[in-house]
């Protein structure tokens, strides 16, 4: 069997519905955009909003500490009801991606 690409293995965990909006960083600083699309789970229907952010964007706005920073607090224990918890993270040859489960 061929090895999978980070985007094939992706495509068959998940089934893209629509994109929901594109989504401004209000930073100062970071002229990023990231696109938040609606997803579910191939097998089980689990609905999932995923962000995706072009990684050249990311670095030619030297926004790598920030994203790091959120991959962290999203990675933290769910203690707060108001911060959604990261199922998984990714990337691919071009976009960095977060899917968040619906609660």
């Amino acid at each position: 069997m061929p090895k999978l690409s980070a985007w094939q293995r992706c495509l068959l965990f998940f089934v893209f519905c629509r994109s929901l909006l594109l989504l401004p960083l209000l930073l100062p600083l970071y002229n990023c955009c990231a696109q938040v699309l609606l997803a579910h789970d191939a097998k089980n229907k689990q609905r999932f909003a995923v962000k995706a952010q072009a990684k050249a964007m990311v670095a030619s706005q030297d926004a790598v500490p920030i994203i790091l920073t959120e991959r962290r607090i999203l990675t933290l224990p769910n203690r707060c009801p108001f911060i959604p918890h990261l199922f998984s993270c990714f990337q691919t040859e071009t976009h960095l991606m977060y899917a968040i489960p619906q609660r």
